[in-house]
């Protein structure tokens, strides 16, 4: 089936950028998508399932020189290096301590990576229903890494797009 998309088309003419990944044509031919919700700054975001590997503790991260300031460096999960990738700085939000923070293992491509985030939730199922045109008031930082917004109950669930979110600017709009 092939619905009229609501949010996309706002979010690029925001950001310049096309939509990444399969994702976005997958979404709009289901009727509910499986989301794995966090937090960051009180605030609640969705990543899609299918990326999600596992959850875990911050315990020690290797800094990278000249890294974007995103990036806060390489983690070590089970003997695998992955590039972790601070949420709160691809929000622009003011930065807080990784150690000890949570971690989500996310799969991009064949690239893993470790998002920091403050907490972790539940997965969570959206419907299509429920999707909402995104509003011109969004921040572009979040508009630029937003995939589609949803309505959950009285509140707006936010879900990211993988690519945009744990890869530079250049790279994720290729992708």
């Amino acid at each position: 089936m092939n619905r009229p998309d609501m949010n996309r088309p706002e979010l690029q003419r925001r950001t310049g950028a096309p939509v990444s990944s399969a994702l976005a044509q997958r979404i709009d031919s289901v009727s509910s998508l499986l989301v794995f919700v966090v937090t960051i700054n009180g605030e609640t975001f969705g990543l899609p399932i299918e990326h999600v590997r596992t959850v875990f503790r911050v315990i020690d991260v290797t800094p990278v020189p000249l890294a974007p300031p995103y990036v806060v460096g390489l983690i070590n999960l089970r003997g695998k290096i992955l590039t972790a990738v601070s949420l709160r700085q691809r929000l622009g939000l003011p930065t807080d301590t990784v150690n000890n923070a949570f971690a989500v293992c996310l799969k991009y491509e064949d690239e893993d990576f470790a998002l920091i985030v403050d907490t972790v939730r539940d997965v969570v199922e959206v419907r299509e229903a429920d999707r909402l045109p995104a509003s011109p008031h969004i921040a572009d930082a979040r508009a630029q890494l937003t995939l589609s917004i949803y309505r959950q109950g009285e509140t707006l669930l936010p879900v990211l797009d993988i690519a945009k979110t744990v890869l530079a600017g250049t790279a994720a709009q290729a992708a």
